[in-house]
């Protein structure tokens, strides 16, 4: 198909990163609601969390990666810990629930969870970002057709949502089977509408299970696959192909007396270093607007999160 063999294999990890990622996201209110027993004011309050968590982490992630060079080490690390987090928010409650279901600990407790999830999970999608550009970049691409990298990310998401919703109702996700006759939140065992075919998975494990795999997968294509380090080749070429230019319009304007020759001498033995330099400044001035983006949609969702409480 035309395709080079790295770029099949960053397309099969998105594919699968972005699917662990549908197996906990959109069943996180449900969660925190049916498991838990949270209400809805409490579950506000854990997304928002969520979101000031993530705020932090990624920036964090990519400074320390950059400065240490261990970007494939912390991709690895954040994949796994934050599925391995994820998976404890459905271990706690099913042995702390049915002591403190529904009340002020249990929503500390799974704030705590969620929010220590999301923010060692930073990682996994600002460092994922750079490998891709890494690959794109050494197949000769564009940043453009990081767009056509990503899409088999959203591909797996909208394949693996589905499918995890399905398998959950299939083990008796209901939200009148979630709570017991005393008020106090339980784990459903079986399917009630299947008196014959039992369902041995409570539904809760279905997609922290299916994700921990996910996960797993994802984490080691990352280790054997993907190229990481910091995405310097674009900047360098750029710079390289404005020498050579220089060095033509040098021959071409010899005798012109407006041509600033010092400064033509200047940018020829300019040493690749400073164009290391101006990559970090241009780099944090990106990750601090992100950053100040993201802090901005966090006030307004604990602005509206507040209304709802109140």
């Amino acid at each position: 198909f035309g395709v080079s063999v790295s770029r099949l294999r960053l397309r099969t990890h998105l594919f699968v990163f972005w699917a662990y990622q549908a197996c906990y996201y959109p069943f996180a209110t449900l969660l925190l609601r049916d498991v838990w027993g949270l209400q809805a004011s409490a579950v506000a309050l854990c997304q928002v969390l969520v979101t000031v968590s993530d705020t932090f982490s990624s920036p964090l992630f990519g400074y320390y990666a950059d400065k240490h060079q261990s970007h494939r080490a912390l991709h690895v690390t954040s994949i796994v810990v934050a599925a391995v987090m994820r998976a404890l928010v459905v271990i706690v409650a099913w042995i702390a629930v049915p002591a403190i279901g529904g009340t002020a600990k249990a929503t500390a407790v799974a704030a705590l969870l969620v929010a220590t999830a999301q923010a060692t999970g930073g990682g996994g999608v600002s460092l994922g970002d750079t490998a891709t550009m890494n690959v794109i970049e050494r197949a000769g691409g564009v940043a453009d057709d990081y767009g056509r990298e990503r899409l088999w990310g959203a591909v797996g998401w909208a394949i693996a949502a589905p499918l995890v919703g399905l398998a959950m109702d299939a083990c008796g996700r209901k939200p009148e089977d979630a709570f017991a006759d005393d008020g106090v939140t339980v784990i459903p065992r079986v399917h009630p509408g299947l008196d014959d075919v039992k369902c041995v998975v409570p539904w809760p494990y279905v997609p922290v299970t299916l994700g921990l795999v996910c996960a797993l997968l994802a984490a080691a294509m990352s280790a054997v696959w993907l190229p990481h380090g910091r995405v310097v080749g674009t900047t360098v070429s750029r710079e390289l192909k404005t020498r050579d230019d220089t060095k033509q319009q040098r021959g071409e304007m010899e005798d012109d007396a407006d041509v600033d020759v010092e400064e033509s001498e200047r940018l020829l033995d300019s040493p690749v270093d400073d164009v290391n330099d101006d990559l970090d400044k241009s780099t944090l001035v990106a990750r601090t607007r992100a950053a100040l983006r993201s802090m901005f949609g966090t006030c307004v969702s604990v602005c509206l999160a507040s209304c709802f409480m109140a």
